[in-house]
């Protein structure tokens, strides 16, 4: 008979721990620092001063898309959106400074 009580009682205080003992988790905001976007000055080429290209990447979301990875001389990383399909590059490349 006692034992009956003590396991309903013993299951309340372990879920009113564990209530008690959780915490809110902090909100993630904007980086601090959101990364640069820079306008190609022209759509029929890409500015050598990119540097070295040292990848290429696909994804099977975007058909026809690749993303094209240049290193500049300050090891500043580049990545140009090309749609090789239509054949010429997105207005906008993404600059990933390094430290």
């Amino acid at each position: 008979m006692f034992g009956k009580k003590v396991i309903p009682i013993a299951i309340f205080i372990m879920c009113c721990l564990v209530f008690v003992s959780c915490q809110k988790l902090p909100e993630r905001g904007r980086p601090a620092r959101p990364l640069k976007v820079e306008t190609l000055p022209s759509l029929d080429a890409i500015p050598l001063e990119y540097g070295n290209l040292v990848a290429v990447t696909t994804s099977g979301e975007q058909p026809g898309r690749v993303q094209l990875w240049f290193e500049k001389q300050d090891k500043t990383i580049v990545v140009v959106r090309v749609d090789y399909i239509n054949g010429r590059p997105y207005p906008a490349a993404l600059i990933i400074p390094r430290k």
